[in-house]
């Protein structure tokens, strides 16, 4: 399995994150899901301290998405990561 840093997210018009970025490029969020399900990739994002918080797939009313939560507020913290 691959472990992979997150810096970048790609967001829609409502905020959703759509891609995620890093140095491995930029992949969409379908394909990072199977790759996450499929136990190929994990994608984290480099947290201060050298710990990190691991990507994952929640299911939400409109199917799958992509979610960290390193603050423990419970929302997704992927939103605060600058555009790709």
């Amino acid at each position: 399995m691959s472990e992979l840093p997150v810096y970048r997210t790609r967001k829609d018009q409502w905020g959703n994150i759509v891609a995620l970025g890093g140095d491995f490029g930029v992949i969409s969020h379908p394909d990072a899901i199977l790759s996450i399900q499929r136990g190929i990739d994990l994608y984290y994002v480099p947290l201060d301290g050298g710990s990190g918080s691991v990507v994952e797939v929640a299911t939400g009313a409109l199917g799958p998405y992509l979610r960290t939560n390193w603050d423990g507020t419970g929302r997704n913290n992927l939103a605060d990561l600058p555009d790709c």
